[in-house]
C-alpha cells in the first residue's frame, strides 16, 4: 500500500508541476534529466523487499471511502464495491490468494457468494489468475474489455486458468449494479485490453470520484 501511494503522490507531484509550467516555456528542461530511480525498482532502496512473497503477505482488509473496500494482498490490489443487489469485484490477484479474498471479504461482513460481476484492470497472472476460481465459487459474471478477453479465456497462453468472458466490454461501456455505475476506459499498453474503472462513491453529502487504473 506505501508503494501505491508513493506512486499516486509522484504522479500529483508531476502533474502540479507540468500545470505550473504550462504558461513558461522557459522553464522545460533543454537536456536529458537523470533518471529516477523508484525505491523497489533495480537498484532502488527497497528493491529485495518487492518481491512477489513478501507483496502476497495478508494485509488488513477495510473500507475506503462509502460503499468501496480494499480487500487484498499487502502489494496486490483488489477492490469490492458493494451494493444490496450484490457485489462487483475489481481483479482476483493470483488463484492462490483466492481463500485469503473470500476470508477479507467475509471479515468485512460480506458474503463471498454475493460477488454477481467481476472486472479486470487488465489480464496479467497476478491480476486475473483467479478468476476461474472466483467465478466457480460464486457464480459470478466475468466482463472482460476487447483486446484482453480472448487472453483470459485461452487463459494467457496456458499459464492461468481459462475462464469464461460473460461480456465483452468496450470503451466507455457502462457497468451496473445495485445503484452502482462503473465506466470502463480503453486504456490499452500495459495489456492490449488494459482498463481505467471511473465511478462515483456518496459520503458525507459530497460525491467522490473513485478511480481504478491498470498497473
Amino acid at each position: 500500500m506505501f508503494f501505491k501511494s508513493l506512486t499516486v503522490l509522484l504522479f500529483v507531484l508531476w502533474a502540479g508541476a507540468l500545470r505550473g509550467q504550462a504558461n513558461d516555456t522557459a522553464a522545460y528542461p533543454t537536456h536529458p534529466l537523470a533518471p529516477v530511480i523508484i525505491p523497489w525498482e533495480p537498484n532502488g532502496a527497497d528493491y529485495k523487499l518487492h518481491t512477489r512473497e513478501m507483496d502476497s503477505r495478508p494485509f488488513p482488509a477495510h473500507r475506503i471511502i462509502a460503499n468501496v473496500y480494499y480487500v487484498g494482498t499487502s502489494g496486490y490490489s483488489m477492490f469490492l464495491i458493494t451494493s444490496d443487489e450484490g457485489h462487483i469485484l475489481i481483479d482476483t490477484g493470483y488463484a492462490s490468494f483466492v481463500p485469503l479474498l473470500q476470508k477479507n471479504i467475509e471479515q468485512l461482513g460480506f458474503r463471498f457468494q454475493d460477488i454477481k460481476i467481476v472486472l479486470l484492470t487488465h489480464a496479467h497472472v497476478d491480476h486475473c489468475e483467479g478468476a476461474a476460481r472466483v467465478k466457480e465459487l460464486t457464480g459470478a459474471k466475468l466482463f472482460v474489455m476487447e483486446g484482453d478477453a480472448e487472453i483470459v479465456e485461452m487463459g494467457a497462453g496456458g499459464s492461468v486458468p481459462p475462464a469464461k468472458v460473460d461480456r465483452v466490454l468496450h470503451d466507455k461501456d457502462e457497468v451496473r449494479l445495485g445503484g452502482n455505475t462503473l465506466t470502463a476506459y480503453f486504456t490499452p499498453g500495459h495489456t492490449p485490453g488494459s482498463t481505467t474503472w471511473l465511478w462515483t462513491a456518496q459520503e458525507g453529502g459530497g460525491s467522490h470520484t473513485v478511480i481504478s487504473w491498470p498497473h
